[in-house]
């Protein structure tokens, strides 16, 4: 088999799939259909059943499903006529007048002409309303009625409404929401839906109480020292930096001055190489005199910055003991 053959068998074998998937779909579709319409056929049969009753409410539960599963004029109209003998004349008028339309596009005289005099006769009958919303800052961005947003363009719009019970809400940004139950008495008359301004919402209260402070122990205060703490562990810590620098200079100057005595005959006549051993060691043991100054006074700062700082632990305690064989300085606190 070559090539094109084989594209001709794989090109074959997709149009045979994708017909089969096709038609499994389309029976699928035809079967929901199928169930859609039984379920229609048999609502409709036990809301027509209801009517004849007067058990009005279930009959229009029953042909509002059968409705939902199927839309077919005949249950329309039926449903319809349930809305006004139920009291619903605004939801029966609209639909009256949905049938109509929609009998006179296919052509069905008779039921396009008992749905227009039907309608024709509920007008009188409507109860209508009106939104009366206050303006300003606070006034509502947002209206419902029974839970369907009613458009801006259409609040000032009087609109026919079932008797009986509804719920009105008013929302906008940064306010809180308004809701209220109103009850439509049925007559020809209208009403007035008063929005009233919206409550700016509150802003969460600020705590401003004290709050308690843990008391922090020596260990904490050791650990991690305040304000004038911290001056006073950096200046003992430079003092001892200072310190062992001094000491170091000195051992340096030292070992150049020890190294020097092997080229140096006398105290003043030396070779070349003492002569730099020498100077050498005299500037490093100037350094470590200026070193080793510097350092005495931190650890005086350090000291005065210690006995006077609020958060030390403990004072030391100074006492001197001086009798006729010794004299001695105690020091006794936490360091």
């Amino acid at each position: 088999m070559n090539w094109g053959t084989k594209v001709s068998a794989v090109a074959s074998a997709c149009l045979v799939w994708g017909a089969a998937v096709d038609e499994l779909s389309a029976q699928g579709a035809a079967e929901g259909a199928s169930t859609n319409a039984a379920l229609a056929e048999a609502t409709y049969e036990e809301g027509r059943a209801a009517l004849e009753r007067g058990d009005n409410e279930r009959a229009c539960s029953l042909l509002k499903a059968s409705s939902d599963f199927e839309r077919a004029l005949g249950t329309s109209l039926a449903l319809a006529h349930c809305f006004e003998v139920t009291g619903k004349t605004a939801s029966a008028w609209t639909l009256f007048l949905e049938v109509e339309a929609w009998a006179r596009r296919v052509g069905d005289d008779r039921r396009s002409q008992i749905a227009r005099l039907r309608a024709t006769g509920l007008r009188p009958k409507l109860t209508r309303a009106v939104f009366a919303v206050s303006r300003g800052p606070h006034e509502p961005r947002a209206l419902f009625i029974d839970g369907n947003e009613v458009d801006s363009a259409a609040w000032s719009v009087e609109f026919p409404i079932d008797p009986g019970k509804h719920q009105l809400e008013a929302t906008a940004e940064g306010h809180s929401p308004w809701r209220q139950e109103v009850v439509v008495v049925e007559g020809p008359e209208l009403v007035t839906l008063s929005i009233p301004p919206l409550r700016v919402m509150p802003k969460a209260p600020v705590d401003r109480s004290p709050q308690p402070q843990r008391e922090s122990s020596q260990r904490d205060r050791l650990d991690v020292p305040e304000s004038s703490s911290t001056w006073t562990w950096v200046t003992a810590g430079s003092s001892v930096a200072a310190l062992a620098g001094a000491g170091t200079l000195t051992w340096l100057a030292w070992r150049d001055d020890t190294a020097s005595d092997e080229h140096c005959r006398t105290a003043t006549l030396c070779s070349e190489r003492g002569v730099e051993l020498r100077d050498r060691a005299y500037e490093r043991a100037a350094w470590a005199t200026g070193v080793g100054t510097a350092g005495l006074a931190l650890v005086g700062v350090a000291g005065y910055l210690y006995l006077t700082d609020d958060a030390a632990p403990e004072r030391p305690e100074i006492t001197a003991d001086i009798s006729p064989s010794e004299a001695k300085l105690v020091v006794r606190g936490m360091f």
